[in-house]
């Protein structure tokens, strides 16, 4: 299950009585009452996420499981259609900027291409938010009975199983105890103050069996923020009885370079050397594909400057073609990192301050498009901007040395002209007035995968136990979904009927 076992409602008008106005005993969750509140159902939590004080009650099972992921769908969806995804900040909030950047990069939230997203990216992002509730867990082991000789049985009979109960902890997701974990928002729903980058791809299609899409993130070092990827599709329905559940079947590898330390017969000692780590999705030892989930999660929990490349594959395409969507979130390359980092800060804050300077000119004085550079600066014209060595002529701070101009030019740089244009950099200044930290787009290839991916084995030819496990955790991640798409139905059709 993508939702916990024990789920978190709340009286939605802020109500804390939860036996009604009328009820005799004043009863309120989270205040005191002279009568026990377990009477009225009311058990309050605290956690970092619930205020003590909130109306709230705790209850198990998939039904009410099904209302808390049916809540955070809802919320991923509002997020999504308020356009703060790529930019940090809700679509209106632009025409509070000055009025040459909404006229060259517009504010209409009709235009906003995340208005809708396919069901794969909200349920994506849902279980990429979650996480290990933690603790502990009962587990029964069961093994045949040591005094039962199978040469005595008739035919037909077993011997008795015994199980002995153990405590194990959680924390590895996804397991059968709690699937990929209790969702928390905070950690994929991204706004321009947060401290680490976001990147979604929606509706993103394989059309032919045996190709593969892969994607090139450059990682910032980081010690504490993973890097974390999710992919999910929605599968056509299969055939019932059918002995496999999937029709398609998408995987997502996951591959780096590293440094490891490898014997040198010939020098006698260990010497660093560069080898490629590949794992897959779901598979918590990185060893075995997954065959049974539309889901697949991989989480890197340190990493240093370096690029991962996210791979998926088409391993098989019963009904072509399929739609996947991919999320993604940690120390991801900012798309303007070269502008935010450039001098120690300085260029960003010399941007800024050109650009408040005055109501009209101060945009224009930066880029010199007023005096012959209507299409656009160069490198050169950048060098004269920020030189590479302190001149009495230079306009910027100093010193930028021309690999890093360079980078700047190429992230700004939307249109492929090598000039960056007023459109561009009203961009560039619009993300630098947010403070945003907005992921840059991956290096994308499309190509035929080779053999080994195609031969890679799954869960179930590697370890029954885990391939057992899986296929729980499997069926029980479609349950709040399906429960789901029933309560957006009937939603529908009360609207339908009522309209």
């Amino acid at each position: 299950m993508v939702a916990p076992s024990a789920a978190v409602a709340a009286n939605s008008d802020g109500n804390r009585n939860t036996a009604g106005d009328g009820n005799e005993f004043g009863v309120q969750c989270g205040l005191s009452s002279s009568a026990s509140t377990s009477m009225f159902g009311c058990d309050v939590l605290q956690s970092e996420i619930y205020l003590p004080s909130a109306a709230t009650i705790q209850k198990t099972g998939s039904s009410v499981a099904a209302a808390f992921i049916a809540g955070a769908a809802v919320m991923i969806r509002q997020y999504l259609a308020d356009g703060i995804y790529p930019s940090g900040v809700r679509l209106p909030s632009r025409d509070n900027l000055p009025a040459s950047v909404v006229s060259s990069r517009g504010a209409a939230p009709s235009d906003n291409p995340w208005a809708r997203p396919p069901a794969a990216l909200v349920k994506a992002m849902i279980i990429h938010s979650a996480q290990s509730v933690g603790g502990k867990t009962n587990v029964n082991n069961y093994y045949p009975d040591p005094a039962c000789d199978p040469l005595e049985l008739e035919e037909g009979e077993r011997c008795p199983l015994l199980y002995s109960t153990t405590r194990d902890v959680l924390g590895e997701n996804p397991n059968m105890f709690e699937g990929f974990g209790r969702p928390k928002l905070d950690s994929v729903l991204w706004f321009a103050d947060s401290k680490w980058s976001l990147l979604l791809l929606q509706n993103k299609v394989l059309d032919k069996p045996g190709w593969m899409h892969t994607y090139g993130f450059r990682l910032l070092e980081s010690s504490t923020l993973p890097f974390k990827v999710t992919m999910c599709y929605t599968d056509p329905p299969s055939a019932p009885g059918a002995s496999e559940v999937l029709v398609n079947d998408l995987d997502m590898i996951v591959q780096r370079m590293t440094t490891v330390m490898v014997l040198n017969t010939s020098l006698g000692r260990k010497v660093p050397t560069d080898v490629f780590e590949r794992a897959y999705g779901n598979a918590r030892g990185g060893a075995a594909k997954d065959g049974y989930n539309t889901c697949e999660v991989f989480a890197l929990p340190e990493h240093s400057e370096s690029v991962v490349t996210v791979i998926v594959v088409a391993f098989r395409l019963a009904q072509k073609p399929q739609a996947y969507s991919l999320v993604a979130t940690g120390l991801i390359r900012p798309k303007y990192h070269a502008w935010i980092t450039a001098a120690e800060g300085k260029v960003r804050q010399y941007v800024l301050d050109l650009v408040q300077a005055s109501n009209d000119a101060g945009w224009r004085e930066f880029d010199l498009f007023k005096r012959g550079k209507a299409q656009g600066l160069t490198l050169s014209d950048l060098g004269v901007i920020f030189p590479a060595e302190p001149t009495p002529s230079a306009q910027g701070p100093c010193c930028v040395s021309e690999d890093i101009l360079l980078s700047m030019l190429t992230e700004a740089d939307d249109n492929g002209d090598r000039r960056l244009d007023f459109t561009e950099f009203v961009a560039v200044v619009t993300e630098l007035a947010t403070g945003a930290i907005r992921s840059a787009e991956p290096l994308f290839t499309e190509e035929e995968a080779p053999a080994e991916f195609l031969a890679a084995t799954t869960a179930n030819e590697t370890d029954a136990t885990e391939s057992h496990a899986r296929r729980r955790y499997a069926a029980g991640a479609l349950v709040p979904c399906c429960l789901l798409v029933s309560v957006l139905c009937n939603l529908l059709s009360a609207m339908v009927c009522y309209g």
